[in-house]
């Protein structure tokens, strides 16, 4: 037998391997309602046993994987939620994000089952992912998502803008949930807004709106960007994790986000910017994903995006990036001559 000589570690290929079924370990303790047993405070094994009427062999193992994945912790007795398992992992938080959690694995399984297969970018993808948009769950899933955060920072930028408070009409292009526009909504009690994506998302994205209470200031309106501008005149036109599609080609797509824009009106983009030095997992897997479901890219940077938006008259631009998600929230404004 010829024995290798050893010369690099296994562990950081070996690490990956396993660390691939943290999403399947944390999916079941989700489902079996184990986060939330724990919500109630700390719970030794015996306890959690008869609780989730599991076995006590299986509850021990599959709380110490929990401990190893830092979802869980343990002073050697009995077990209690991380901070963020705490937040994050139990369906009574205000920003639970189970929905988001079994949405995003789904997608990411989808894409990455079958990674020889979708080596060149395909139209056929981008029209599959496409049509998950209008599923109930994917957009109650992404707009659960949007509250962890993104939706804060994205009021914070626009509430500081000038003229916001006098500002009456809102664009959100892409926008499905709607969520952003109901935070901007909460913050300005003149303001109305009007959602617009694909035919096929606006009907179920009204309905998820009706269901938080948004509809008598919230429109849809059906949208093909590749081909149309949105109707009506806007104080703001949002567009949040949707130009990417058109990278290497934004000025056409900027001119008809812009078209509908009211003199001094404001041009809002957020997008993931690219991350500087090594990528960080989370955005270089968004990224792979975007471009196995036919998309170019899932990163666009400001450098890009003052060049488009100054191509297509846009002034004024204002930026706010976030360093540790490297979420880029852009500004412009149409000049009032």
């Amino acid at each position: 037998m010829h024995l290798p000589d050893i010369t690099a570690p296994f562990r950081p290929i070996h690490h990956i391997v396993a660390a691939g079924y943290g999403h399947r370990i944390l999916l079941g303790a989700l489902e079996i309602g184990l986060f939330d047993q724990l919500a109630k405070g700390p719970a030794t094994v015996e306890e959690l046993t008869m609780a989730l009427d599991a076995g006590p062999v299986q509850t021990k193992a599959l709380l110490e994987t929990l401990v190893a994945l830092a979802l869980v912790e343990t002073d050697g007795k009995s077990y209690q939620n991380t901070p963020s398992a705490q937040r994050y992992l139990v369906r009574a938080s205000d920003a639970c994000q189970a929905p988001f959690i079994t949405m995003l694995t789904g997608l990411y399984e989808t894409a990455l089952a079958d990674i020889p297969a979708r080596m060149k970018t395909s139209e056929a993808e981008q029209k599959k992912t496409e049509s998950l948009w209008a599923k109930p769950e994917a957009l109650e899933g992404m707009g659960r998502a949007s509250l962890r955060g993104p939706v804060q920072k994205a009021l914070a930028f626009i509430s500081d803008l000038p003229g916001f408070d006098g500002f009456s009409t809102l664009c959100d292009v892409g926008g499905n949930h709607g969520f952003y526009s109901m935070a901007l909504l909460d913050a300005n009690p003149g303001l109305t807004a009007t959602v617009c994506d694909l035919p096929h998302v606006t009907g179920p994205a009204a309905e998820l709106h009706k269901k938080y209470g948004y509809s008598e200031r919230m429109t849809v309106q059906d949208l093909n960007l590749n081909t149309d501008a949105p109707e009506g005149a806007y104080d703001i036109v949002f567009a949040s994790h949707i130009l990417y599609a058109w990278s290497g080609r934004l000025i056409e797509v900027i001119r008809r986000l812009a078209q509908p824009l009211k003199p001094g009106g404001w041009l809002v983009l957020n997008h993931m910017a690219p991350t500087e030095g090594r990528p960080n997992l989370i955005n270089a897997l968004m990224n792979l994903h975007a471009s196995l479901s036919g998309y170019p890219a899932h990163v666009l940077g400001s450098d890009e995006l003052e060049s488009a938006t100054g191509e297509c008259g846009l002034t004024a631009p204002r930026t706010s990036l976030d360093n540790d998600t490297w979420a880029l929230l852009f500004a412009v404004q149409k000049p009032l001559g």
